[in-house]
């Protein structure tokens, strides 16, 4: 929160349109995730597009154009393989180079 804050839209307007990507490697809490199993089968998405009519004026919300990436939800502990790192910063790698 502390690291977001200064880049909201309303504390840094000059930022406002613009892409803010930040990518945590820690833990947040200490709580441990055991998984669950589950077998292999496709689910679809539908998306769900509310449209509004235009104004002069667009109200977005203070952190539109923020994405926060995180290893684990709040509360849990995140894992990290001490000769390979994180398996969450490798992902990150991969498809950065993969795209």
């Amino acid at each position: 929160k502390e690291i977001i804050e200064p880049f909201r839209g309303n504390n840094c307007p000059n930022l406002l349109g613009k892409p803010k990507l930040f990518i945590f490697q820690a833990c947040r809490g200490g709580k441990e995730d055991g998984g669950v199993t589950k077998d292999h089968e496709q689910s679809k998405v539908e998306d769900d597009v509310e449209t509004r009519e235009s104004t002069n004026q667009l109200q977005i919300p203070t952190e539109a154009d923020i994405l926060a990436a995180y290893p684990v939800p709040l509360g849990y502990a995140a894992w990290r393989d001490e000769e390979n790192g994180s398996w969450f910063i490798q992902s990150i790698v991969e498809a950065i180079q993969e795209y």
